[in-house]
């Protein structure tokens, strides 16, 4: 009987580089708002810290849980992995657009003028 136990063996820190930096799987090739959004993660923690938390935890947890699966970049379908981590960096991502949006928009004083 096969059991994917033993498929769990890649060293750590070759796991970790290779999710982020492979050429064909990493998520800075596949994926790179992902690696933008971590940015958006300090302008989302000032508005929802509990939000930006589990945000956190669950992408960090599922990135450091297959950093040591040796089957990873066994595919073409990229980093298939790491895809719901990938789907809650929009939240940052959206705080860090929300962030520098709002620093762009000029404020109105009390004349109905823009200031700077």
């Amino acid at each position: 009987m096969y059991s994917q136990r033993t498929d769990f063996t890649e060293p750590f820190v070759n796991g970790m580089r290779g999710q982020l930096l492979d050429r064909r799987h990493g998520l800075l090739m596949t994926s790179p708002m992902t690696l933008m959004s971590l940015v958006g993660v300090v302008c989302l923690a000032r508005t929802k810290p509990r939000l930006t938390l589990h945000i956190a935890t669950a992408s960090l947890a599922l990135f450091l849980f297959y950093a040591t699966y040796r089957e990873w970049p066994a595919s073409h379908y990229g980093n298939r992995f790491l895809m719901p981590a990938v789907a809650l960096c929009v939240a940052p991502l959206a705080a860090l657009i929300q962030a520098v949006t709002d620093a762009r928009r000029p404020t109105i004083g009390p004349a109905g003028r823009a200031q700077t």
